[in-house]
């Protein structure tokens, strides 16, 4: 298995005519289960993990109630 077939997952050919249980990889020349094909990668997983640290680590969740993110917020009302 490659590097990249390791950090952003395995593909099929595209001009493999096989059904999808017979598949092989394209890069790697590996058997592809369905889980290779459409389950989670490192690459997909790496982006959520920089996002949530940018995102949501220093720009807090908005309030559900008052709809803003700085500030006390133990007296919003819903409306």
């Amino acid at each position: 298995m490659g590097l990249k077939c390791w950090w952003f997952g395995c593909e099929g050919h595209p001009e493999d005519p096989a059904p999808p249980e017979h598949l092989h990889c394209a890069h790697c020349d590996q058997l592809l289960s369905y889980q290779d094909l459409a389950g989670d990668t490192r690459h997909n997983r790496f982006k959520e993990w920089v996002g949530y640290w940018f995102w949501r680590r220093w720009m807090p969740e908005k309030c559900r109630d008052c709809g803003k993110r700085y500030g006390k917020h133990e007296q919003c009302l819903p409306f």
